[in-house]
């Protein structure tokens, strides 16, 4: 996206290029929405972000975390989700996939 500045400096800002798997029905909606709007369909991306920008993730966070019964504050942090992540009990999946191909490379596990 191009930013036209006071100063009359251009800057340029970096852009994602995304795929989205999208309802056919709702996407020709949508498109033709922005295009009464816009009376073209050149602002499309425009529009995609604006929606992406308007949603609020915190308070949909917050309010599902709520709903699990776990309070917490909005503006939430990588260290304070860690906090409420839930604990591994037992060995690691992988590492219990590697002691039976052992075993089995050993001759002591059958194939099948």
């Amino acid at each position: 996206m191009l930013i036209s500045l006071f100063t009359g400096i251009l800057v340029w800002t970096p852009l994602a290029k995304v795929s989205l798997y999208i309802d056919d029905g709702a996407w020709k909606r949508f498109r033709e929405q922005v295009f009464a709007r816009h009376g073209t369909l050149r602002r499309l991306s425009d529009e995609v972000e604006g929606l992406i920008c308007s949603e609020d993730i915190e308070g949909i966070l917050a309010l599902g975390a709520k709903k699990v019964g776990i309070s917490i504050e909005r503006g939430l942090t990588p260290s304070g989700i860690k906090k409420f992540r839930p604990k591994l009990r037992g060995a690691v999946a992988e590492n219990i996939v590697r002691q039976m191909r052992d075993q089995r490379h050993a001759g002591r596990l059958p194939r099948q």
